[in-house]
């Protein structure tokens, strides 16, 4: 689960962070953003 205090991708646990470098590798495309809770402040974007 991820932490709804992340505010910046290197915040997030490892296993979130693995997970969103596995969808990238096998999609072919760059994630931008991730949500981690359901309030607007509560989203990360990754650069």
């Amino acid at each position: 689960m991820t932490d709804p205090g992340a505010r910046r991708f290197s915040e997030l646990p490892a296993a979130a962070r693995g997970y969103i470098a596995f969808v990238e590798e096998t999609t072919g495309v760059k994630v931008g953003c991730v949500s981690v809770g359901p309030r607007r402040e509560q989203t990360v974007w990754i650069d």
